[in-house]
């Protein structure tokens, strides 16, 4: 889990489960938001407590690393005292946090900024998977590397990592079998470079590959 990715645009977190009420997960009977089927798929990638020395992250549990906590509690620390009651951060408040908080973390950080409920759900499936695990920033280039491979993008995306309103609306020429294949090979090709630039990280390469083919073939299933 990266640090707090920068963007522009915030918006606040929801109520409980940090979702407009109407599409809260509690309301029984309902269909689930684009929202709460990424973060089903996210989760089963970043569940559980783990504290391996070889991630930079540290401490994490349900993909909520100590790194990242501490990053919000110097940014935005009512962010944290509204959904953690608290903007201090310990190794506790990481072995404490329940999957609800989670939820609204990432929400916050990772799918609110990027208005992906605007966008097609495979598509954004990979953002926000990718927001999640890399940092928006990173995300973003990977995204831009792939849209830039679509004819139908004109003129070409400047790779810098910023979301804004021509990457916004390139992302949605990504909404194809092209387009998800691209994103999954910019991705794949990030991880790669990882390794070769920090060979102690190649202990995570397997795992890594295998949460990108999960994401290409869970989107694949979600097009249109």
């Amino acid at each position: 889990m990266p640090e707090t990715p920068c963007f522009d645009n915030t918006m606040p977190a929801g109520h409980i489960c940090g979702k407009p009420e109407k599409n809260c997960i509690e309301t029984r009977g309902q269909a689930m938001t684009n929202f709460e089927k990424c973060q089903e798929f996210v989760l089963k990638w970043e569940g559980g407590l783990s504290d391996d020395a070889a991630d930079k992250g540290g401490l994490t549990k349900y993909g909520v690393s100590m790194a990242y906590l501490q990053d919000l509690a110097k940014s935005r620390p009512s962010v944290l005292r509204d959904i953690l009651g608290t903007a201090t951060v310990t190794r506790q408040t990481v072995k404490s946090l329940t999957k609800d908080q989670a939820w609204r973390l990432f929400k916050y950080s990772f799918w609110d900024p990027f208005q992906l409920d605007d966008q097609p759900l495979a598509v954004a499936l990979c953002a926000y998977d990718m927001n999640v695990n890399h940092g928006a920033f990173n995300a973003m280039k990977i995204v831009q590397r792939a849209a830039n491979l679509m004819p139908s993008v004109m003129p070409k995306l400047s790779v810098d990592g910023r979301f804004g309103p021509k990457t916004r609306s390139a992302m949605r020429w990504l909404n194809c079998p092209d387009g998800i294949g691209a994103l999954a090979n910019k991705r794949q090709a990030f991880y790669d470079a990882i390794v070769r630039n920090n060979p102690s990280q190649k202990v995570f390469i397997r795992g890594w590959t295998n949460r990108c083919n999960d994401m290409k073939r869970q989107a694949l299933a979600w097009l249109y």
